[in-house]
């Protein structure tokens, strides 16, 4: 390391850039860890409220599954439809 015996040598200041990119970490590292976990909160919480009348997902991918099985049966040789 080359240290100048100049006693009027300018020390380098630092870039101005680079502290504007450390500060806009900084945010962003406030704005994932401080927001985040209430945005997700936030967005569960008015699931559950605003979704309570509702039919649930996985109920309605039953019934269509179920819907669709009667509708298919109809086609199936052994049905009662074609038995006449």
């Amino acid at each position: 390391m080359y240290v100048s015996t100049n006693p009027h040598r300018r020390r380098k200041e630092p870039l101005m850039i680079g502290q504007i990119f450390a500060a806009l970490g900084l945010v962003m590292f406030y704005i994932i860890t401080g927001f985040g976990p209430g945005i997700i909160a936030g967005f569960l919480l008015a699931n559950s409220i605003g979704g309570r009348d509702f039919e649930r997902q996985h109920h309605r991918i039953e019934k269509a599954a179920r819907q669709a099985g009667e509708h298919n049966a109809q086609w199936n040789p052994e049905h009662e439809r074609w038995q006449r």
